[in-house]
């Protein structure tokens, strides 16, 4: 049976946040697929990656830790609610093992409302990634010279690792970053996109449904709060989503 990767990116303040996220995606999954987790983070405490550790192991799930060196990104735009902990997904390929070949990044702040596996089942043989287009791409089309409907959004990305190694897919986006400061304004999204606009396969909204985007859409498999205003500091729309997770995990609480 196919083991499941999945990647997400945090700081400290973002534990419990992270924790509600792979909260819904347990509850959600149906299949028997063995889970991996890899966490990639800068400052966690001890106490919050042992919490992380023996709530996830609940699930007959797997976790890694991986210490992220934030100075590779101090001259990355950063802004009040985008940190750089945006930026380790770039460097996926580098950083889990090298026999894994296929990888979903999750944003720590989305809820998984359907079982993960049906997406994790697409295939991707023939292209770099999978994804979701981002409803406010159109404005960011002129400025990374891209065409239309190619923008798509990074929270959720199925990733196929041994093409972007091959490719040398992280140095590319990294490099792009780094020669062209006036061109992001999207942070490491735009980068990704200036790269790989026609190399990507685009998934049903419903796998990345951006709750801010005001399209509607009865039941999404995944929902992503984009904006500044987050479930947890405000009332941005679906708030109900992660409100119901949350407190069915009860972080404050777990041991």
């Amino acid at each position: 049976m196919e083991t499941i990767y999945i990647v997400t990116a945090i700081n400290n303040n973002f534990a419990k946040h992270m924790a509600v996220m792979l909260f819904s995606l347990f509850q959600n999954k149906k299949s028997r697929n063995p889970l991996v987790i890899y966490v990639l983070e800068a400052d966690l405490t001890e106490g919050n990656k042992h919490k992380l550790k023996k709530f996830i192991s609940r699930y007959n799930a797997f976790v890694h830790f991986i210490k992220m060196d934030d100075r590779i990104f101090e001259n990355c735009l950063i802004s009040s609610h985008i940190t750089k902990e945006t930026y380790y997904r770039l460097l996926i390929p580098n950083l889990v093992d090298h026999q894994v070949q296929k990888v979903l990044y999750l944003d720590s702040d989305i809820i998984v409302h359907d079982d993960i596996t049906r997406l994790w089942e697409t295939n991707i043989d023939e292209f770099f990634l999978a994804a979701v287009e981002d409803p406010l791409g159109h404005y960011r089309l002129e400025a990374l010279s891209i065409p239309e409907n190619s923008y798509f959004n990074a929270g959720v990305l199925l990733i196929n690792l041994s093409k972007w190694r091959e490719h040398y897919i992280s140095e590319q986006t990294m490099r792009f970053i780094a020669e062209n400061p006036t061109k992001i304004w999207w942070w490491d999204q735009d980068a990704l996109n200036a790269i790989l606009f026609d190399k990507w396969l685009k998934l049903d909204m419903k796998w990345n449904y951006q709750a801010l985007s005001g399209i509607p859409l009865q039941y999404p498999s995944i929902v992503h709060f984009t904006s500044p205003t987050k479930p947890w500091n405000g009332e941005p729309p679906l708030k109900e989503y992660y409100d119901y997770y949350a407190k069915k995990l009860n972080w404050e609480r777990l041991r």
